[in-house]
């Protein structure tokens, strides 16, 4: 089991990929706080990873509020007394539209969870990590974060500046021992 007694944190964790990264990190050993908007979404998954031998509690926050982000680390470290990985994968794609076309507030809105959102998750779960003496975060990003799709102009900008951001993240970090990665998946 390679992440026994670890605990991690996975936004977005009650879907898709993201519940998919929840299972992966049951099956090696974590001690897991699943976090959506709500307890209809976080609750479910948290309660299949315990009813088949895992650890897991679920926390319902929206990652694009400071507080929120705030109480969710606070909660991980209440609960098991650390942090050691943080996923963020919390994101929308939003709607196909070419870029003439494309409202300002859908590119904001866009935006606002998948950049500003980790970017909250990211600066909170650093000095959690700090105080025990390191970590890991994964920031998943897409594929649309290394090349450009047309009709998904503000997911794709999103996403670069995700993976631009984790760089800057990994060289910064990286001296105090918490490893910063993007994971760009596809369709």
């Amino acid at each position: 089991m390679l992440l026994k007694d670890k605990v991690a944190i996975v936004t977005g964790g009650g879907q898709g990929i993201g519940e998919g990264i929840v299972n992966c990190f049951a099956r090696e050993g974590a001690k897991i706080v699943v976090v959506t908007r709500s307890e209809k979404s976080s609750r479910p998954v948290a309660d299949r990873v315990n009813a088949n031998g895992g650890t897991a509690v679920w926390f319902a926050a929206d990652v694009t509020k400071p507080e929120d982000v705030t109480a969710m680390v606070d909660f991980a470290v209440k609960t098991y007394g650390r942090l050691d990985i943080a996923c963020n994968n919390a994101g929308r794609l939003g709607n196909p539209r070419n870029v003439a076309e494309l409202p300002a507030e859908e590119l904001d809105e866009v935006m606002d969870l998948d950049l500003r959102g980790t970017f909250l998750c990211c600066r909170e779960e650093i000095q959690a990590m700090r105080k025990t003496g390191g970590g890991a975060i994964v920031n998943i990003s897409s594929v649309d974060g290394l090349v450009s799709a047309a009709t998904a102009i503000a997911y794709s900008a999103s996403k670069h500046a995700v993976t631009g951001m984790t760089k800057g993240a990994a060289v910064e970090l990286g001296p105090y021992k918490i490893r910063v990665n993007s994971v760009h998946p596809g369709i």
